[in-house]
Parts: C-alpha cells; sequence; structure tokens
C-alpha cells in the first residue's frame, strides 16, 4: 500500500494548484465560484483523511465505556444490550461508526431515567460526535457562498 504521500496531502497539493495557477489564469467569477466549490469538497475530504479513522475510534470506545456504565447501573434497556454486542462485533470503520451511532442512540432513547451522572456523561458525548462533525464537515466545508 502506498502510505505517502498521505490522501489528504495529495489532496492538499490538489488544492494549491487549483487555488493559484488554476484560478490566476481565469477572469470569469462563475468558474472561479465553481473552483472555491471544488476546492471546499476537497478541503472536507482532507479533513476526513486525517481524521476519520481516530475519531471513529476514539468516539467507540467511549461510547463503549459509557454504555458499560450502564449495564453496571443496571440501566441498560434490551435495545441498548443488542447495540452494545452489535459494537463488540464491528470490524471496520464503518461498521464501528454504525454501531456506535446505535449505542449512542439507545442511551438517548433511556433519557434522564438513567440519573443525572450517566445523563451527563451521555451529553459529553454527543457534543463530542458533533464536534467531531463540524471539524469533518462544517469546519472544512468552506465552498463558495458559504466561507
Amino acid at each position: 500500500m502506498i502510505i505517502s504521500p498521505s490522501i489528504s496531502q495529495v489532496l492538499r497539493g490538489v488544492i494549491h494548484e487549483m487555488n493559484t495557477n488554476l484560478k490566476e489564469g481565469l477572469a470569469d467569477p462563475v468558474k472561479k465560484g465553481q473552483i472555491d466549490t471544488i476546492i471546499g469538497v476537497l478541503g472536507s475530504c482532507a479533513m476526513r483523511a486525517d481524521y476519520q479513522s481516530t475519531f471513529i475510534k476514539e468516539e467507540a470506545d467511549a461510547i463503549s465505556a459509557l454504555a458499560e456504565e450502564y449495564q453496571t447501573e443496571g440501566k441498560a434497556t434490551p435495545d441498548l444490550e443488542d447495540a452494545i454486542e452489535n459494537l463488540s462485533q464491528a470490524s471496520d470503520d464503518h461498521s464501528l461508526y454504525q454501531a456506535a451511532s446505535e449505542t449512542l442512540s439507545a442511551m438517548s432513547d433511556i433519557g434522564d431515567s438513567s440519573g443525572p451522572d450517566l445523563s451527563q456523561k451521555l451529553l459529553g458525548l454527543l457534543e463530542q460526535r458533533l464536534g467531531n462533525e463540524l471539524k469533518i464537515i462544517g469546519g472544512g466545508f468552506e465552498a463558495a457562498g458559504r466561507g
């Protein structure tokens, strides 16, 4: 497998070329706007390539740890038990993210009845999920008219 340059480095190189050599020769503002949109999408892809596997693993580990607390406290519902089982069997980024989402959702369904400590930890995980997604999608999506 080719690991150098990384995918994000290749994408950032393309962004640089588009931003400098390609855009410099254009006078048409519509074409410049289209290039800005493409640059924004490539930037999002580069950010995602840098962080996706790392944040999915970290997030899944944190969700799994909290789910175990729900079990220990006797707050796990049958849906949460099933979600925990699926999470433990996930083998790749896609299935891990889906299983972590299912587990997070099952804990959210329990709501405040889990008690203030678990509810607060769950809120922290939900905020972490939003922050990770904003870093990849919102933070790097600088398409024309959005930056």
